[in-house]
């Protein structure tokens, strides 16, 4: 019994009226915790399963999390090994776009060496008569 509650039992029993016999009054709290004793004697059972429930729930979790670690760690490996060929893969497109390149520009080039040369081809007979005529008259006043 807590000391708090000793002195409530000197506290009057009755409901208000004529007197009584005079007599201590029953502890209320001793007898209503006799009274349910026996429905939480029953609850045991209960709470002995709702026990056992929550250890097989926290193994349970503890299983769900290694598993969960342990396919994190497989899709990190393979999202690191998938990492190294899409690198590659892009390292060839991009090789093959610049080889793409590179020989677009030789054809482009080529087609303007190409014009230059023809140009040339027609412009040089003028060239040619020019720097003769040069020549010619250079040679005439030298002789006269």
């Amino acid at each position: 019994m807590r000391f708090d509650n000793f002195l409530e039992r000197f506290r009057p029993a009755g409901a208000p009226g004529a007197a009584a016999a005079v007599g201590v009054p029953a502890d209320r709290p001793l007898e209503l915790a006799a009274e349910l004793e026996p429905v939480f004697g029953e609850l045991s059972g209960v709470v002995a399963h709702a026990r056992r429930i929550r250890e097989q729930a926290s193994f349970d979790a503890d299983q769900i999390r290694c598993e969960a670690k342990e396919k994190a760690h497989v899709l990190v490996e393979s999202a690191g090994n998938e990492l190294e060929d899409v690198r590659a893969a892009a390292m060839a497109s991009a090789g093959e776009r610049a080889q793409q390149v590179s020989q677009a520009a030789l054809a482009a080039a080529e087609l303007d060496a190409a014009a230059v040369r023809s140009r040339a081809a027609d412009r040089l007979p003028a060239y040619v008569d020019r720097a003769l005529d040069l020549a010619r008259n250079v040679l005439k006043g030298a002789h006269s």
